[in-house]
């Protein structure tokens, strides 16, 4: 792993270490070297002899839904008498990390004991981790694997390490994880029934689970009419019908939870549904929008909201939007200080996302995720990690970078913005060929960054051709029509920043 530099402050901060993961003293140094050679050249009858009992699988990555090139830990060695004790002790180890050959390449460490500081051994800090197949308490773990020329990995998984044929467990080849929430809507009369269904297609149970679907402008509630075993209704606030559940199984869906609304005498507003979960890992959804049934022509293009987060008050001041490409090279970590307020797609790699409690999560392609509070970026596997960040700086303030990360655009000050609180959304926009565009508006400024195809966008009395890589704004209530040009569909990264009374885009009568 390289240690690298960082988001700091209210702007991106050069820094320039870019070094290999090393104990952090020499004593740290000392130490490993000394829990590695007495581990290291271990028979198998040897290793059972010490007390640790060997486990029937290797454990690639895709056991927890992952890709296959993100690695695996191998076969695990566990010691039962070290677990449960919550002592860290270097030259004890709780687990020996086998390769197929039942060669120790590595040692782990865990504990249960979340109440004390997060612990550190050799100079590197724990992670947090939620349950997994093995483990199924909340614990902090230390994955130390050995490298060449006496050097060592700390990463939860060795991506060099493959586990061989017919050595893991059953199931673990599942696709990678995807958790959505799916909306939905019908109409009797005056009366709307909005209906939410939480998809787990991650390899993982997700826990203490909270929904909410808005109750859009024009309309008044009427009631919550359906939802789950072991759920309940949480009641209306700030404008939404809140939800409580326990549990989604693995591989598993939730719903429906349903609530109805009363249509008023104007238009009504689109409806759009949220959620979150606090484990195995804290992180949070949106649902499309949805529209009263007869009220509105459909949107002609594909809309997947992928990451938003929200702020109960924009900062005083002028802001502008700053789109920012990211190419780190495998092993690099980019820490986030203080960063602005930014909404980041990845296009390319893997990232490990490490968060200031400890936990982590692994991310692959089309992931996204909404950050406005210290966390770390880290290039997983054996190519470059990449994707898009879209940034709120202040206007005219200096914007240094890291290596890694290079500037595409700068948007104009960012008009309309108004007090009281808003959403920052991060959508995948799909137009597809041959099908006339979507003539809307944003109430909130927009920013736009096309993934792949070809697009004719008229903005302003305007008209352009863009591409891949082409970067664009919109300011509050101008008009705007994007369709694709060619036989094949475009896909648009957009961020967009709008009230949280208000639709993020309405369409244009």
């Amino acid at each position: 792993m390289r240690r690298g530099i960082g988001l700091m402050g209210l702007m991106i901060m050069l820094a320039l270490a870019v070094t290999p993961s090393v104990p952090a003293s020499a004593d740290d140094a000392q130490d490993l070297a000394a829990a590695r050679a007495r581990f290291e050249n271990l028979t198998k009858e040897q290793i059972e002899a010490a007390g640790y009992r060997i486990d029937a699988f290797c454990i690639p990555a895709t056991v927890e839904g992952l890709p296959a090139e993100v690695g695996a830990m191998g076969i695990h060695a566990v010691k039962p008498q070290f677990f449960g004790d919550n002592v860290v002790k270097g030259m004890d180890p709780e687990i020996l990390l086998l390769d197929n050959n039942f060669r120790v390449i590595g040692i782990e460490y865990e504990t249960e004991d979340l109440n004390a500081p997060v612990p550190s051994l050799f100079g590197h800090k724990f992670e947090l981790s939620g349950p997994h197949p093995g483990h199924w308490h909340r614990h902090y773990m230390l994955h130390i694997y050995f490298q060449p020329n006496g050097q060592f990995l700390v990463s939860t998984w060795n991506p060099t390490l493959r586990c061989a044929p017919g050595s893991t467990p059953p199931g673990s080849g599942q696709p990678a994880p995807s958790v959505r929430l799916d909306m939905a809507a019908s109409r009797e009369g005056r009366t709307v029934t909005y209906s939410m269904t939480l998809v787990n297609g991650s390899g993982a149970e997700i826990r203490d689970i909270f929904l909410a679907g808005t109750v859009p402008a024009g309309t008044s509630f009427a009631g919550a009419t359906a939802m789950p075993p072991r759920s309940g209704f949480k009641g209306v606030e700030g404008g939404s019908a809140g939800f409580l559940a326990e549990s989604v199984p693995a591989w598993s869906t939730l719903g429906p939870f349903s609530y109805q609304v009363t249509l008023g005498g104007g238009a009504p507003g689109m409806a759009r549904g949220w959620t979150h979960w606090g484990r195995p890992w804290d992180a949070s959804t949106t649902s499309m929008e949805v529209a009263v049934p007869g009220t509105v022509p459909p949107i002609p293009v594909d809309f997947t909201p992928v990451a938003s987060g929200g702020f109960p008050q924009l900062p005083k001041g002028d802001w502008a939007y700053a789109v920012l490409e990211v190419n780190l090279p495998p092993g690099f970590v980019l820490p986030l200080g203080d960063a602005p307020p930014l909404l980041f797609y990845q296009t390319g790699g893997w990232l490990s996302l490490g968060y200031a409690d400890g936990s982590s999560r692994l991310t692959g392609p089309g992931s996204a995720f909404f950050e406005a509070r210290p966390h770390s970026v880290t290039a997983m596997g054996n190519s470059p990690a990449k994707g898009i960040i879209f940034a709120l700086v202040p206007l005219g303030a200096p914007l240094p970078l890291p290596p890694g990360v290079t500037p595409l655009a700068m948007s104009p000050r960012l008009e309309g913005l108004r007090d009281g609180p808003y959403v920052f959304l991060l959508g995948d926009v799909k137009l597809h060929p041959g099908v006339a565009g979507w003539n809307h508006y944003h109430p909130g400024p927009a920013a736009a960054y096309v993934i792949e195809g070809t697009a004719q966008h008229a903005y302003g009395g305007k008209s352009t051709t863009e591409g891949p890589g082409s970067v664009w704004f919109e300011q509050v209530g101008v008009h705007t029509d994007t369709y694709a040009l060619g036989d094949k569909p475009t896909r648009i990264a957009a961020a967009l920043l709008f009230p949280a009374d208000q639709a993020p885009a309405i369409p244009v009568q």
